[in-house]
């Protein structure tokens, strides 16, 4: 639980800054039909989506801070 923590916070206003600016396109969001299951599924799709961006800038050492 440690390395989720350190991962996802050490870059949270960049990854915040992206989910803002590509919360429409196509790799974190898709249009699907109207039920709690593909709302979800897409919902949980963005969300790795994001931890995995997060986790490639952590692993190359890549900080940004404001």
């Amino acid at each position: 639980m440690q390395l989720y923590v350190c991962v996802e916070g050490m870059n949270s206003i960049v990854i915040y800054l992206c989910h803002e600016v590509f919360r429409d396109y196509f790799p974190v969001q898709f249009y699907v039909a109207n039920s709690h299951a593909a709302h979800l599924a897409v919902d949980i799709w963005g969300t790795a989506v994001w931890l995995c961006a997060a986790a490639y800038l952590y692993y190359k050492n890549i900080f940004i801070a404001i």
